[in-house]
C-alpha cells in the first residue's frame, strides 16, 4: 500500500509541475520577449544529480498583494512577493566545483534600485541562500563563489559602487565588506559655497587643503559608513566626516535621486 501511496504521490506532483510548465508557456504570448539567460521555463540539471529539473516560473497579479511569482522546481515551489519583477529567471553557478548550479530572479526596484534573490534546489526543496543588489544580467562570476555586482551607497548623495558577495561554508551568499568603495561612473564637480578644510585621513586630523567659495572639488568614493574621500583641482586629496557638518548647506552639485 505504502509504494501504491508513494506512486500516486509522485504522479500527483509531476502533474503539478506539467501544469506549472503549461502556464508558465502560456505566460509567453503576454509577456516580452526573452533573449539569453533568460527563461520562464526551462529543463536542466540543478541539483547536481544528472538528472534534468523542470525549472518553471509563473506570474499571478493581485490588486491587493500585487505582482506575486511562483517558481517551481519539479514537485516543489516557493511564492515571491515582488515590486517591480522581471518576469524570467536564470541560471547561474555559483561554485563551477560543487556540481549545482543557481537560480537568480531579479526585481527592477521603484526607481532604478534592482534586487536579485537567489534559490538552489537541494533534490527536494527550494532554499534562498541571499540577495543582492542589481540584476543578474549585469553581475559577474568568479565561478570560485564570489560575485560581483553594483550596489547603491547609503551616505552622501546617490552613487553606486562594486560590491561583491560569496558562499559561506553553509553555501549561504554573504557580503564582503571594504574598508573603501570607489563610486563608479564620472566624478562630478561639488562646488564650495563656502570655506570647508579636509583632513589628511580618517585617523588623522592633519589638514590635508582647504577651499574657498567657488573653489570644486570631486568625491572619490567613501567607506559607506562615516567618511569620504576627495581630491581638489589639484588632484590633492583629502578626507572629511560626512556626520560632522551639514554638506548639502556648505557645497552644491550633489546628485540626489529618489
Amino acid at each position: 500500500v505504502a509504494v501504491f501511496q508513494r506512486r500516486a504521490a509522485l504522479e500527483e506532483a509531476e502533474e503539478v509541475s506539467a501544469i506549472a510548465v503549461q502556464q508558465a508557456q502560456k505566460d509567453e504570448a503576454d509577456l516580452p520577449a526573452l533573449s539569453g539567460n533568460q527563461y520562464r521555463t526551462l529543463s536542466t540539471d540543478v541539483d547536481g544529480d544528472g538528472m534534468a529539473d523542470s525549472i518553471a516560473l509563473t506570474i499571478q497579479q493581485d490588486q491587493q498583494v500585487g505582482t506575486t511569482r511562483t517558481l517551481r522546481v519539479n514537485r516543489t515551489s516557493v511564492v515571491i512577493v515582488s515590486g517591480n519583477p522581471q518576469m524570467y529567471f536564470g541560471i547561474v553557478d555559483l561554485n563551477t566545483t560543487d556540481g549545482v548550479k543557481e537560480i537568480a530572479l531579479s526585481d527592477e526596484g521603484p526607481s532604478g534600485d534592482p534586487t536579485t534573490e537567489f534559490y538552489r534546489f537541494d533534490g527536494s526543496k527550494l532554499v534562498k541562500i541571499g540577495s543582492t543588489q542589481g540584476l543578474y544580467e549585469s553581475m559577474t562570476f568568479d565561478g570560485a563563489g564570489t560575485l560581483t555586482t553594483t550596489t547603491r551607497a547609503s551616505m552622501l548623495d546617490t552613487w553606486f559602487f562594486e560590491d561583491q558577495f560569496t558562499l559561506d561554508s553553509s553555501g549561504m551568499l554573504v557580503h564582503v565588506g571594504q574598508d573603501f568603495y570607489e563610486r563608479l561612473g564620472d566624478m562630478n564637480d561639488i562646488t564650495a559655497l563656502a570655506a570647508v578644510g579636509f583632513d589628511t585621513s580618517p585617523t588623522s586630523p592633519v589638514p590635508a587643503f582647504s577651499v574657498v567659495a567657488g573653489d570644486t572639488i570631486q568625491i572619490v568614493g567613501c567607506d559607506n559608513i562615516a567618511w569620504c574621500n576627495v581630491k581638489n583641482a589639484a588632484d590633492v586629496e583629502g578626507w572629511f566626516q560626512v556626520e560632522s557638518i551639514a554638506w548639502s548647506t556648505l557645497m552644491t552639485g550633489w546628485s540626489f535621486a529618489d
